[in-house]
């Protein structure tokens, strides 16, 4: 597996052994995106779920990921036939504590199941650690959400606490889970990020 590395016309470039990130682009806003975000199997603990996605307001959340200083946004590639399979979302970054909160959906679903999300989430940690010089990220999931907090858990992250009755999903109040990795951390899966 090669480190990060840059290519022409994209500020990150992140390479696995299935997927690699890199930044997403206004080209990116295709119908297939739209779709993902508007589909209830996807968006089910989402919070963009309140809101039907279009294709312009995609285009101003892409907008403005790409010029916030205190976050990275990234498209999550299938390496084998350069499919966008999801995004990832590392931010707000506090420059003083050096933390970050991270985030993803992976919104194909032939993807769900595959082990796609912990890849993901383990470049992104090592990334960050890394090349943003961060020391600390955290996540946060709706506890309901297994498949989520399984893909952290096997990306080295601990869960931290519980909020009680967080959100609202299905019409009944949920607990959220909060997830976090530490700089140093040994990884469930062998190595530190």
């Amino acid at each position: 597996m090669s480190d990060t590395r840059v290519a022409p016309g994209q500020q990150h470039l992140i390479d696995g052994p299935r997927i690699y990130l890199r930044e997403v682009t206004r080209a990116d806003a295709t119908d297939r995106y739209r779709d993902w975000l508007n589909d209830p199997q996807v968006n089910r603990f989402l919070e963009t779920r309140f809101e039907t996605q279009t294709r312009d307001r995609i285009l101003d959340y892409i907008d403005a990921q790409a010029s916030a200083p205190d976050a990275v946004f990234l498209a999550i590639v299938r390496r084998s036939d350069e499919q966008h399979l999801g995004n990832l979302r590392i931010g707000t970054i506090d420059p003083v504590h050096r933390t970050a909160t991270l985030a993803l959906v992976i919104g194909d679903k032939s993807a769900w199941g595959a082990g796609i999300g912990t890849e993901a989430i383990e470049l992104a940690t090592r990334y960050a650690f890394e090349h943003l010089d961060l020391r600390k990220l955290t996540a946060r999931c709706y506890a309901v959400n297994l498949a989520s907090i399984r893909a952290f858990e096997k990306a080295g992250w601990t869960r931290e606490g519980i909020q009680r009755e967080q959100f609202l999903c299905d019409g009944v109040a949920i607990d959220g889970v909060w997830l976090g990795r530490v700089r140093g951390q040994a990884a469930s899966r062998g190595g530190a990020a």
